[in-house]
Order: structure tokens, then C-alpha cells, then sequence
């Protein structure tokens, strides 16, 4: 019988590489969204604490107490964790435990691999959750830890490094080779994903999650989004007509996605509502609150009635999402290229049919100032605005008297509108947590006086129309980081954004957007962070733009610039012309053998010589 594997060589020098592996490991649990930094960092004293248990052999808590926290934490997982922080952040807690409970375990020689195990599954997860530069210097990190550990439980000498160090090196360096290559041949984002095995179960780093994404589900619930997420997965690629001449001169892009006219108090939603509106000459009534686009014969040009083009157009490229929503910049007149036919509603919000799962790309033509979709409804607007000046239980009547505060003296809507905006911007502070969906719209305009931009926009829809301006609640991504490379906005999670939409007699829907910017001591070390630190923006744009945006596009860029696409589109159209040229010649030929051979076996004798010859 063959020698059973005793398992992984047992040395000190093996031990302390395991360990400092750990250590790689912990600090990439840092890049990682969903995790917790100040937990990690509270955490980190346990590192040495723990190389100081495993270099003196003890003393280890026992191991009933570690079955026990054991069986609590899975119990966690599966009741809550799973359910609540979805399962990518489970898995990067239980792994973070099992690192836990490995430092503080000790280490029979036979589970000194699965050690190793524990390290690799850890690092892979943050590898499908984290888009950030930093991952790339502890990619190296651990890929020259891994290699080394393999060396060593392999029985190298740890004493004569010389030995075995150039052939990890030439290891390492042809896995480099082909990564690259691997690297440069497989794009990303679009074609990974329609066959990505991780998607499924959350461990994917570019998906895009729609609960994360704020405001386009059919509800929005003040603080059901809780803290929200500083991630940096990509949403969607806009292109405008007239774009900038350089990154300073790009003003922010309002990309718009739903609105919302209804508001209990707790929660934003739209009022079901049916109306009539002309197509193609003649009325046509809606089913479900659903009017679809025209189309001309042919398709694939979608008109909305009554709404006169500007000139100005906009190319979107959607990565995949689990919402129907077509986004646009202001009223669009013309939608084409969508990849389903799309509806519009009452509150001038774009729907496709079904939800963007694969993606799609589209060009939105812009609709005139002043124009909407629902332009082609008669009567419809008067209905509208009706619903847009409905207003929650006000007990004690303190938010109606906060309103006539601020817009005393202001007689039109729009100067009303400018009192309570900037009243909103000046009195109020930015916040990134929502405190749990504990604050009311009360709680934030008497109490905490800070939140994030749901509330800002909610509190200043609600003010408005106690102030006897109707408005709604939109919400979408609030762009700014312009690409001069690729002449597009470069549209992010981190950028979803909520501002609301108010009637302006003369004007009709005018955005105002209330929240302000992040001020006090985080804006300035956030300033003085980026004038410090200008390089690191500039290796992290190159970082978005070559690695984590490689993608088709990119893809074919980057075989244009080095001429492979150029040569073989030259070598293909070469082939094309010589098979059309060469193709009528050998079907004449063709035709000349058949002839031949036919006319042969007509002038041919039937006596036994012919069938002496047949024979031979």
C-alpha cells in the first residue's frame, strides 16, 4: 500500500510564513466595503497578541468553548447575517472568525493546510469584493507568500534560500506572463458576466445589488438604506454630444430615474393612476398607468408625443441591474436603441419592459426645456399636480409652520423654492448614516438635524407643498467624476442621489437639489487628503480605467493601439476579396472537369477494351 501523506512539512519558519500570510490577509478584510474598518481595526491588537500564543505554544482556550462559538456564529449566519448583510458580507464575517479561531487554536502538523486553505478562501473573497488600488501591492504580497509556503511544506530549507528561491522566482515570473496574457485577452464587466459562476451567490465585486442602489424599487422608506455604502462599483457610462473640453469644465450630471408623488410620512411611493394620452394621432388609454412609446415603422426609435427635440443628445451604456428603470438627463423626446420597448407614467418616469439583467445601451434624445412625455396627456396635469400637494399628518403643526417661516415674504413658487432650499443647505448638515430608519422627517428638521440626501429631499418636497408648490421626489446619481479619456461620465453606486422636482409656473418640472455637501472637519481632511495625495488619485483613475474597466471596449482600444485588430481586419478583407474573386474561377473550372468527364464517357467505346481498362 503507498505511504499515507503525513501532510505539510513542520517547521518554525513554516509557522511564522503562516502567520504572516494572516497578517496580508487581515489587511485586505480593509478593502472590502461591507466590512466594518472600525471593527477591524479594534480587532488588530489580536494579530500579535496571537503570533505571541502560537511562538510559545499556548496557552490555547479550550477547544469545547471554540465548538461552542462556533456553533453561535453559524447559527448567526444562517438566522441573520445571510438574510441582513446579504451573502458576501456573511461570508467575508465567518471567514474573519475562522481567522480568528485558527490564531488562537493550535496547530497539528496535519491541519497546517488547511490553515493555508483558510487563507486562500479569505483572500479569493475580498478578490470578488473589492475594486480598490490597494488590492494589487497585497495581491503581490500574498501571491509571494503562497509561493513560499508551497516551497516550504514541500521540504524546502528554509536555512538555503538560494536553493529554491530562483525557481520560485521563474515560477512566478511565467505566471505573471500569463496572467497578463490571460489578462489582455479576457474583458470584463460585459462578457465575464453572463457566464460569472459568483454572481449567483454575491461574490462579485462589479454587481450591481438594486436594494443598493437608491430609490428605484416601487417604495423608499426613509432610512431603509441605512449607511450608505462608499462603493465604487460602476452603474452605467454616460456620453454626452457636447462634451467638455477637459475634466475642470465638466459641470455634474443629474441622471434621472424614478419619481415618487405619495408620502405617509415614512415612506415615498407613486399613486397608481390611469390616464388617456395621444398616439399617433388618437387618444389611447393606459393600462396599469403605463403609456408606451411610439414607434415609427421599422422600430427601434422610440418617440414620446408632444416633446420637441433640443439637439442635444446622450449615449448610455447600463451594466446589468436588476431594475426596469431607463435612465435619462431631463424629459427625453426620442429613446433609441433601448432593448425593450419603453412606458412612461404619470410622473414622467422611463421604464423599460423588463429589468436590464444583460445590460443595454441606448441614446436618449433630449426633450426642449419646458417639455415632458406626460405633455401628450390633455388634462392629466392638473391631476398631477393635485397628487404633488398632498401632505402627511402634521401633529402640533410644527412643519407647516416651519415652511410659512421660511417663505415669508416670497410670493412666487420659485422664489418659495430657492427660500427653502437654501435654508435646507444652510441650517442643515450632511450625513451618511440614516440612523437606522429610526428618524422621522420630524426627527431630522427638529432633532438631528443631519442626514443624507432622502431626507434633505423629502423635507424639501414636504415644505413645498405646505408652502402650496407641488413637488415629487426623484431620485438617481448625482455625476461628477468626468473621463476625459474615454469622453464619458464615469457613473458609480456611491453617486445614487435623491432631489425633488417642483412646479414653476412658466417653467414646469425644475429641479432643485437641497442637500449640501459634506462640511466640517471630514470635508476638510477630505481636501486636504486629495491635495496631498494627488498621485494616488491619478494611479487610482488609471487603476478604474485600465484594470477594473478593461472591458470590451477597452479591449479593442488596446488591440488598436498595438495594430493586431488593424491587421487582422486587413488580413480578413484580404481573404474576403481573393475567396470573391477566386470563387466564380473554380466553379468554372468545376464546370469544365464535369463536362469533360461526361463527353469523355459519351465518345467512350463499350467493346472489351473499355471494359479491360474499367477493370485495371
Amino acid at each position: 500500500a503507498p505511504a499515507r501523506d503525513p501532510g505539510a512539512e513542520d517547521t518554525r519558519a513554516l509557522r511564522r510564513l503562516a502567520l504572516a500570510g494572516g497578517a496580508v490577509v487581515y489587511l485586505s478584510l480593509f478593502l472590502i466595503d461591507e466590512m466594518n474598518a472600525r471593527v477591524l481595526l479594534a480587532c488588530a491588537p489580536l494579530l500579535p497578541l496571537g503570533w505571541l500564543v502560537q511562538e510559545r505554544g499556548g496557552p490555547f482556550p479550550p477547544a469545547w468553548l471554540w465548538n461552542l462559538a462556533s456553533a453561535g456564529v453559524l447559527l448567526f449566519l444562517i438566522l441573520f447575517d445571510w438574510r441582513v448583510a446579504g451573502v458576501a458580507a456573511a461570508n467575508a464575517h465567518l471567514l474573519s472568525y475562522l481567522l480568528l479561531n485558527r490564531l488562537f487554536s493550535p496547530w497539528p502538523r496535519r491541519e497546517l493546510r488547511q490553515v493555508l486553505l483558510i487563507l486562500f478562501l479569505a483572500f479569493f473573497l475580498v478578490s470578488g469584493l473589492t475594486i480598490s488600488p490597494w488590492y494589487f501591492p497585497l495581491f503581490v504580497a500574498w501571491t509571494a507568500f503562497g509561493g513560499a509556503w508551497l516551497m516550504l511544506q514541500s521540504g524546502a530549507d528554509p536555512g538555503r534560500p538560494r536553493a529554491w528561491l530562483p525557481s520560485l522566482g521563474l515560477l512566478l515570473a511565467a505566471g505573471t506572463v500569463l496572467g497578463a496574457a490571460v489578462f489582455v485577452a479576457v474583458p470584463r464587466v460585459e462578457g465575464l458576466r453572463r457566464f460569472n459562476p459568483f454572481v449567483a451567490s454575491g461574490m462579485d465585486k462589479l454587481q450591481v445589488r438594486s436594494q443598493a442602489v437608491m430609490g428605484f424599487t416601487d417604495r423608499v422608506t426613509l432610512g431603509h438604506f441605512g449607511d450608505l455604502l462608499r462603493s465604487s462599483a460602476r452603474v452605467m457610462r454616460v456620453s454626452p454630444s457636447r462634451p467638455p473640453r477637459d475634466a475642470a469644465d465638466a459641470p455634474p450630471l443629474y441622471v434621472r430615474g424614478a419619481a415618487f408623488d405619495d408620502f405617509d410620512g415614512r415612506t415615498w411611493t407613486k399613486t397608481p393612476l390611469d390616464f388617456r394620452w395621444r398616439r399617433d394621432g388618437r387618444l389611447t388609454a393606459t393600462a396599469g398607468g403605463k403609456a408606451w412609446a411610439w414607434a415609427p415603422p421599422g422600430g427601434g426609435s422610440w418617440s414620446f408625443p408632444d416633446a420637441a427635440g433640443s439637439g442635444e443628445t446622450y449615449d448610455f451604456e447600463i451594466y446589468p441591474m436588476r431594475v426596469p428603470v431607463l435612465f435619462t438627463v431631463g424629459a427625453p423626446a426620442r429613446l433609441d436603441g433601448t432593448p425593450t420597448p419603453p412606458w412612461f407614467d404619470h410622473t414622467d418616469s422611463v421604464r423599460a419592459a423588463e429589468a436590464l439583467t444583460g445590460g443595454a445601451r441606448y441614446r436618449e434624445v433630449v426633450a426642449a426645456a419646458g417639455s415632458e412625455p406626460t405633455d401628450a396627456a390633455p388634462g392629466l396635469r392638473a391631476r398631477t399636480l393635485a397628487l404633488a400637494l398632498r401632505v402627511p399628518p402634521d401633529p402640533g403643526g410644527r412643519v407647516a409652520a416651519l415652511s410659512a417661516e421660511w417663505t415669508r415674504g416670497r410670493a412666487t413658487a420659485a422664489a418659495k423654492a430657492d427660500g427653502i432650499v437654501s435654508q435646507l443647505q444652510g441650517r442643515y448638515a450632511y450625513s451618511l448614516r440614516s440612523d437606522g430608519g429610526n428618524a422621522t422627517l420630524s426627527d431630522f428638521l427638529f432633532k438631528r438635524r443631519a442626514g443624507n440626501c432622502e431626507y434633505f429631499a423629502t423635507a424639501a418636497a414636504i415644505l413645498l407643498r405646505r408652502a402650496g408648490v407641488p413637488a415629487r421626489l426623484v431620485t438617481g446619481f448625482h455625476a461628477d467624476e468626468w473621463n476625459e479619456w474615454g469622453r464619458f461620465y464615469d457613473v458609480r453606486q456611491s453617486q445614487a442621489h435623491a432631489w425633488v422636482e417642483a412646479w414653476i409656473p412658466g417653467r414646469g418640472w425644475t429641479r432643485y437639489d437641497p442637500t449640501p455637501s459634506e462640511s466640517g472637519l471630514s470635508a476638510a481632511a477630505e481636501a486636504f487628503s486629495r491635495r496631498m495625495t494627488r498621485w494616488m488619485d491619478i494611479l487610482q483613475a488609471r487603476w478604474y480605467r485600465s484594470v477594473i474597466g478593461y472591458d470590451q471596449y477597452a479591449q479593442k482600444n488596446a488591440f488598436l493601439r498595438l495594430t493586431m485588430a488593424l491587421a487582422f481586419e486587413r488580413v480578413r478583407a484580404a481573404l474576403e476579396t481573393g475567396l470573391k474573386r477566386l470563387l466564380p474561377v473554380l466553379l468554372a473550372l468545376g464546370l469544365l472537369g464535369w463536362g469533360a468527364r461526361r463527353a469523355a464517357g459519351l465518345l467512350r467505346r463499350g467493346d472489351e477494351y473499355e471494359r479491360a481498362e474499367r477493370a485495371l
